[in-house]
């Protein structure tokens, strides 16, 4: 019931098994029918992808959704701009609480400065998505949209 989607191999060979089916795809062209998922998350992935695939990579999602599908957006807030120029890379640990088991990990990336939740709302209304809801934490933003009809 869950498919794993990364350019990189050996991103997708560190995740874990079953019943994960992993497939090497670029997120700009998702080789998926139209309207074939209910659900779609993108996981931290957008702090890796050029602001100028964002557009792209939402549209992707939105034909692959059937009417009423949900996308599931988490992912880091770069600062609107860098307060040390030096400074070119930017450390998020993340921790995440599950039922009996608890997974402590980080994403280390090179700053993209002013993206936040704001960025992929308007991308996401552009690509015709609805905005369901939206959660702003401390360097890191949670969004709903669902397809329409």
């Amino acid at each position: 019931q869950v498919i794993a989607v990364d350019l990189s191999k050996d991103e997708l060979l560190g995740a874990p098994g079953e019943p994960l089916l992993k497939i090497v795809m670029d997120a700009r062209d998702l080789k998926f029918l139209d309207r074939t998922f209910d659900t779609a998350t993108v996981f931290f992935t957008f702090m890796y992808i050029a602001p100028a695939d964002h557009a792209k990579v939402l549209q992707e999602p939105h034909r692959g959704l059937r009417p009423g599908g949900r996308l599931l957006i988490w992912d880091v807030v770069f600062p609107p701009r860098k307060t040390d120029p030096r400074q070119l890379y930017v450390l998020y640990p993340l921790h995440i609480q599950l039922p009996g088991k608890e997974i402590n990990t980080g994403y280390g990336v090179k700053i993209a400065e002013g993206q936040g939740a704001d960025h992929f709302l308007e991308l996401a209304k552009a690509s015709g998505f609805e905005v369901i809801s939206r959660k702003d934490e401390a360097g890191w933003f949670h969004l709903e949209l669902k397809k329409g009809s």
